[in-house]
This record gives C-alpha cells, sequence and structure tokens, in this order.
C-alpha cells in the first residue's frame, strides 16, 4: 500500500496542480487525491514534485479561487469531503467553501 501511495502521489499531484492541464483530468486527479485521502492521512502530508515541495491543501485553495466555476465546484466538493471526514482542519478552505456556497 505504502509503495502505490508513494508512486501515485506525486503523479496525482502534478496533474492536479498543473495550469496547463485538460479541466476534466485535474479534477479527476484532484477526486482521486481526495479519496485516497480518506483512506491513507499522508496525501496531505507536503511531497516532492519535480524539486518542489507541493502540498494538496494548496492545490485545493488555488482551485477554490479558480475562475471556471466547474473547477471551483470540484474544489468545494473535495474541500467538503476532507472538512467533513476530519482529516482536514484549514479555517480558511471553510471560509471560501461558505463563500462559495452563497
Amino acid at each position: 500500500e505504502e509503495t502505490v501511495i508513494e508512486e501515485v502521489k506525486p503523479l496525482l499531484l502534478k496533474v492536479a496542480g498543473n495550469n496547463e492541464e485538460r479541466l476534466e483530468i485535474r479534477g479527476q486527479a484532484s477526486l482521486a487525491l481526495c479519496d485516497l485521502a480518506l483512506l491513507y492521512s499522508e496525501i496531505l502530508e507536503p511531497c516532492e514534485v519535480e524539486s518542489e515541495t507541493v502540498l494538496f491543501a494548496a492545490i485545493i485553495k488555488s482551485m477554490l479561487d479558480h475562475s471556471k466555476p466547474a473547477v471551483v465546484a470540484i474544489a468545494a466538493e473535495v474541500t467538503a469531503k476532507l472538512l467533513f471526514a476530519g482529516k482536514l482542519h484549514d479555517s480558511y478552505l471553510l471560509a471560501q467553501l461558505l463563500v462559495v456556497f452563497f
């Protein structure tokens, strides 16, 4: 299990955080990371991707501020799942979720 996460996590983070990637692909990568985070908390820990430290919560934050509603909807779904499951404790993300809702 751990080796699979070590192999898959950097790839999914790279795709989810890539602004040049198609929105559908970014969305699926984000949803996959969310589902994995519900099972394995190490998904939410910082990860080295191409000599850069990447954090899934930072990707979600940028997606919540995106200009396209589809990206914001996916980020809101991911945020709600992780907050509801108690995997994420970030007041900024909760505030952004409320802004998106209202």
